[in-house]
């Protein structure tokens, strides 16, 4: 007869560093919601106004213009023909872009903002060449300014 040996196999050893893994890729997935989250929260999950205009390709740069307590900021923006510019809010009243129609400069329809509150944008695209004088009507002293469209 036949010798049969009972062999024990010893249990495998258990991989400590495939949970360490683990438990890393579960942090960093973690950490990147909270990160997430913290940023909508600080942006207040303000929403944005803008116009639908389109323009050219190739010409998409947008120029920012800071709404503030002391107004516009900067006052004169020289830009491309179909260059965005954005009006954001960052005073604690609302505003409003308005253009002022004069006899040097025509009408641009579509080029007047609701009421934005803190934190909310406005962008136009300016489709000509010109000089165009715009405002915040509720305080035009305090609130004009100048896009120059070359």
């Amino acid at each position: 007869m036949e010798n049969i040996q009972n062999i024990q196999t010893p249990a495998p050893e258990t991989n400590h560093s495939s949970k360490t893994g683990l438990y890393i890729v579960i942090g960093l997935i973690v950490a990147i919601v909270v990160v997430g989250s913290l940023l909508v929260v600080l942006m207040g999950g303000k929403t944005t106004k803008s116009t639908n205009v389109s323009h050219p390709v190739g010409i998409s740069t947008p120029v920012q213009a800071n709404i503030t307590p002391d107004g516009f900021v900067p006052s004169a923006i020289s830009i491309k023909v179909g260059q965005p510019v954005i009006w954001k809010n960052y005073d604690t009243k609302a505003h409003t872009i308005s253009l002022v129609v004069t006899t040097k400069s025509s009408s641009l329809p579509g080029f007047n903002s609701s009421a934005l509150a803190q934190g909310q944008t406005y962008s136009f695209i300016f489709p000509t060449k010109g000089t165009y004088t715009y405002q915040d009507s509720s305080n035009a002293k305090v609130y004009s300014g100048t896009v120059i469209v070359k």
